[in-house]
């Protein structure tokens, strides 16, 4: 597998576990709650960005340097 479809298959997984997240606590009213509910929302956000760089052109080395930060 190339590495920039594996940082992808990355990218996407942890995307799904911040949305999962995000709705186990959506009806949650506490004040952390909200707070984790706004930065939840904003890393979501954020890891849709990265998910269009990475599919638009991380070239091979780039998506290896971040593959093994990741690990």
């Amino acid at each position: 597998m190339s590495e920039t479809k594996e940082l992808i298959l990355r990218l996407e997984a942890k995307k799904k576990e911040f949305q999962a997240e995000l709705v186990s606590i959506q009806n949650d009213m506490t004040e952390s709650a909200k707070v984790n509910k706004e930065a939840l929302e904003s890393k979501i956000k954020e890891m849709s960005a990265d998910l269009m760089n990475a599919k638009e052109g991380f070239s091979e080395k780039v998506a290896k340097k971040i593959n093994e930060w990741l690990k």
